[in-house]
Order: structure tokens, then sequence, then C-alpha cells
């Protein structure tokens, strides 16, 4: 193929290289360009400095980011409700307790319970008050016992008798 240009279609760019992609550069992309890139290519692609772009993913380009650990918390934030209900466990999983953090109480209450079961226990324990209460009850029954941190509570002190 020739050398990606502004002029570029959709159609060329699901054709395109890698390689041609990261040379003429993701943040070079428009809107309708970006929307060319395959689930294949985009678990390639690097994101480093990318905020924008994030919100134009498909489900399906998101699903098949790779990198989701490596992602910013602003590019996580970046990213819309479906990108972020077409995450997989896998990659719900692998995410940091920042990350999730990140959600929007909006799209964390969109989350399947699937993906609410993936989250670990740092990622539970991550939660603010906001996320947990935007928690459906499905979502809530979900998350596995073992992921929500329990706060040790101190013993009261020892009753002494009378004297």
């Amino acid at each position: 193929m020739a050398a990606i240009t502004s002029g570029t279609t959709a159609a060329e760019i699901a054709a395109a290289s890698v390689a041609e992609i990261n040379a003429y550069g993701l943040g070079n992309l428009t809107q309708a360009q970006f929307a060319g890139i395959t689930p294949e290519q985009i678990s390639q692609l690097s994101f480093s400095g990318l905020t924008e772009q994030f919100g134009w993913l498909s489900t399906a380009q998101a699903a098949a980011l790779s990198q989701v650990s490596s992602l910013s918390t602003v590019q996580i934030a970046a990213l819309t409700t479906a990108n972020i209900t077409g995450l997989t466990t896998t990659q719900v999983s692998a995410m940091s307790s920042a990350q999730v953090a990140a959600f929007e109480t909006a799209d964390l209450a969109k989350m399947t319970t699937a993906q609410i079961k993936a989250l670990t226990t740092a990622n539970v324990a991550g939660l603010t008050t906001a996320q947990m209460g935007a928690l459906t009850s499905a979502q809530v029954a979900a998350i596995e016992t073992s992921s929500v941190p329990l706060r040790s509570v101190p013993s009261p002190p020892p009753i002494s008798a009378p004297a």
C-alpha cells in the first residue's frame, strides 16, 4: 500500500500494515480513518500518549486491546460505555485499582456481572463510595466474597472489675 495520508479511507486503513499505521501515527488519523482499524491491528498498536482516540474505539476494537493494563487512567476514562462493556474478563482482571477507579460510575454500572466478578480484591478495595453505590444488586452479588476487603475492627478494651 502507498503511504497513509489524510485522504486514506477506512477500508485502506484496514488493509494497511501495523508498521504503516504506526509510521503515520495514530494521533494523525481522523475518526473515520480510525474506524477502519481491525481488531487484529489494534492488538499490535501502541497507544502511548493518546487519549482522544479511545473514545473512538468500537466494541470489537476495545475487546481486542491486548495492552489494557498499560493504559493510563486518562485513557481508561476516555473509553466509552460500549468499550468498557466490551472488555473481556481477562482484561478486567489485569487492570490496576487506579485504572478501575478511573471508570465513570455510569460505565461501571453497565458492566456485566462476569466483568464485575473478574475484579480483584485490590480493584474492589479501590472503588469509591460513588462507584459502589452505582453497582446494581446483581453486580454486588457477583463480587466474590474473597474480593471484599475486610477491615480489622479493634478489640474492645478489657472490662475491669470494680474496686
